[in-house]
């Protein structure tokens, strides 16, 4: 029995690692060492022992269950469903265009997609309910990537399915350029005061991106850009400053999430049902 069981979980692992690939687990290793070796610099490589850094762990483990439990098969199914019932759908602009430029095209589109869909988080109360456990980390690092709420990633998921209808598909994405985009990630919560010199007028650098996790009330809704910087400076949301922030993290009247995985995945449902419970006490109050 207790071998069956070892199987089932390995290849439960091994399925979820080949979700990723080679580049895109040398993009994280190679920042997260980054990371390490300037926290030991800094004397701070304690902070990855406390509460808030082992969420962001817990956090990272889920992703991979998520991933392979319901991004994976979502996809397929809404896949199946618009090739069965609603085909037109899928517009394809770039699908008959040369790689050289299908691949350029696909990456400003989807950057500019994900711009709006980040900047509608921030905006709608309901979306901030679950994109708000992002921002409640206090000590940012790579793995902080993945601290986002199971409804947000279906949200995430929908969007870059329904542009990729509109968009097409890019059939192979240079592996180089999949680990540097992977990189890009990791770097930007990584806490670690970098400008990218003249490509951070163009990228979204570490500091950059910083700036959108400040606590400071100055910096509530800037900076929202995934990759370029270009969304933020066309439509008035960009805020560049000298230097990192000094606390990052929810603003005072925001900071009301538990510290714990279960409690955070749980926070949403809660404030929902609370706002329900009590906008049907005053329904009942007033008939």
């Amino acid at each position: 029995m207790m071998q069956r069981i070892v199987s089932i979980l390995y290849d439960f692992l091994l399925s979820v690692a080949r979700m990723y690939t080679l580049p895109q687990l040398l993009g994280f290793g190679v920042t997260s060492a980054a990371v390490v070796f300037v926290s030991v610099r800094q004397r701070r490589l304690g902070r990855f022992a406390r509460r808030a850094v082992l969420t962001d762990i817990t956090y990272s483990a889920w992703f991979g269950v998520h991933a392979a439990f319901i991004t994976v098969p979502m996809s397929l199914w809404l896949a199946n469903l618009v090739s069965g019932y609603a085909p037109f759908l899928r517009l394809g602009l770039i699908d008959n265009l040369p790689a050289w430029m299908s691949l350029p095209l696909f990456f400003l589109a989807a950057d500019f997609v994900q711009y709006w869909m980040h900047r509608a988080m921030h905006q709608w109360k309901w979306l901030w309910t679950f994109h708000k456990i992002h921002h409640s980390q206090r000590e940012i690092n790579p793995l902080t990537t993945w601290r986002t709420h199971p409804v947000e990633l279906i949200y995430a998921n929908i969007g870059a399915f329904t542009a990729s209808l509109l968009i097409g598909n890019i059939k192979a994405i240079p592996p180089l350029l999949v680990g540097l985009l992977a990189a890009s990630q990791f770097a930007q919560h990584s806490d670690i005061d970098w400008t990218y010199g003249p490509l951070g007028r163009f990228i979204v650098s570490p500091r950059f991106h910083a700036r959108h996790h400040s606590a400071e009330a100055a910096d509530i809704r800037v900076n929202f850009g995934g990759l370029l910087i270009i969304w933020d400076l066309i439509f008035g949301t960009a805020r560049r400053v000298p230097e990192r922030p000094t606390a990052y993290g929810l603003v005072d009247a925001e900071n009301d999430l538990p510290g714990s995985f279960l409690g955070q995945v749980s926070y949403p449902l809660l404030v929902f049902w609370k706002s329900t419970a009590s906008l049907l006490k005053e329904f009942r109050r007033n008939t």
